[in-house]
């Protein structure tokens, strides 16, 4: 399969060649309709426990008292978000002739958006001479710190996500072999 699948250059997805990939897609919906469907069921059946390794990092409870569901307002209230496996085969890769095969996605909207304000907070204002950072944001940064110290980017699910990252790229390239073999494809 070659560079058929590839580490994505953005964080937890995997990224395969486009023309080889709409290929495939084209050559399963000519051989079986429905298979493509099938397909994505199967992808995601197989990485539910990469999507539950990496959202297992999340903790159940508001790391911070102050984003608590009696004591936060939205959107600083903490929910533990929804984790999903996404098989949109989308051209959103940040390369040139890639396709996102896959993405985990992790559903945390208003009024819970905790996880998403605590996974980067602090990070936006490095280097910039912390504009815009208030004492109360600048207090919340130090709390998480302590608990949740950052290494490299993120605090949760990012760093989890990359250590993940080779075994999703595995079982995605795994798939797609196997679905190919269906239609005698041959992957580059």
């Amino acid at each position: 399969m070659g560079d058929m699948a590839k580490q994505p250059p953005a964080f937890m997805g995997v990224v395969i060649d486009e023309e080889n990939f709409r290929g495939l897609i084209k050559e399963l919906n000519a051989y079986e309709p429905g298979l493509r469907k099938v397909m994505q069921d199967d992808l995601k059946k197989r990485l539910n426990p990469v999507k539950d390794a990496i959202a297992g990092k999340i903790p159940g409870a508001s790391p911070l008292s102050g984003f608590a569901k009696g004591n936060g307002t939205s959107p600083y209230i903490w929910g533990k978000p929804r984790a999903t496996v996404k098989t949109t085969f989308s051209a959103r890769a940040k390369e040139p002739g890639a396709v996102s095969a896959i993405f985990f996605q992790f559903a945390d909207r208003r009024p819970n958006a905790g996880l998403a304000i605590m996974e980067f907070a602090g990070q936006a204002n490095v280097g910039k001479n912390k504009r815009g950072l208030t004492p109360q944001g600048a207090a919340m940064i130090r709390a998480l710190n302590s608990r949740f110290p950052i290494r490299g980017y993120g605090r949760f699910v990012i760093p989890e996500g990359r250590k993940q990252q080779g075994r999703a790229v595995e079982i995605t390239t795994k798939v797609l072999r196997e679905y190919a073999a269906k239609v005698g494809r041959r992957l580059k």
